[in-house]
């Protein structure tokens, strides 16, 4: 059985003596995560054409995204923070770049509070009906104001 002798780890301690450390006290200091850092995912309602390919992409199931209103693209979405593995496959995936991650790393907490609800409200559902009907209008007006084409005379 080796012997410790306690002189041999004495030119090692006096070399990190004086040394600055190599960590920083966390909860009162806290350090800026790199750019591409995966934190806390963010939804932008507004920006998603409900394709789902977030969805599907996703290997743990942390996604889901209903409609909002059947007669409107709006979505709901609920994003489950306590299954999410951080792969980053549904902010590649999206085609309309509506996923991103934040720097936000402190995420830890109860089932209740890492589930995330993004829900449409109902002031967004009533503008997209209303911005709907418009164009549905405007539609209508143009195809009014175009003059019929000329149908084929029948061969006599």
């Amino acid at each position: 059985m080796a012997r410790l002798r306690p002189i041999a780890m004495l030119p090692e301690l006096l070399r990190n003596f004086f040394k600055k450390p190599n960590t920083v006290k966390y909860p009162f200091e806290k350090l800026t995560p790199p750019k591409d850092f995966r934190g806390k995912m963010v939804w932008e309602p507004e920006k998603c054409t409900g394709c789902l390919a977030c969805v599907r992409d996703c290997p743990t199931g942390v996604i889901d995204i209903n409609r909002a209103a059947p007669d409107v693209r709006k979505f709901n979405a609920t994003y489950r923070m306590y299954l999410c593995i951080f792969c980053g496959q549904c902010v590649d995936s999206c085609p309309v770049d509506c996923i991103h991650w934040t720097s936000n790393f402190e995420l830890a907490g109860s089932k209740d509070a890492m589930t995330i609800h993004y829900d449409c409200s109902p002031e967004v559902i009533e503008q997209a009906r209303k911005l709907a009907a418009e164009k549905a209008a405007a539609a209508a007006a143009q195809k009014k104001s175009e003059p019929p084409a000329p149908a084929d005379k029948p061969a006599v």
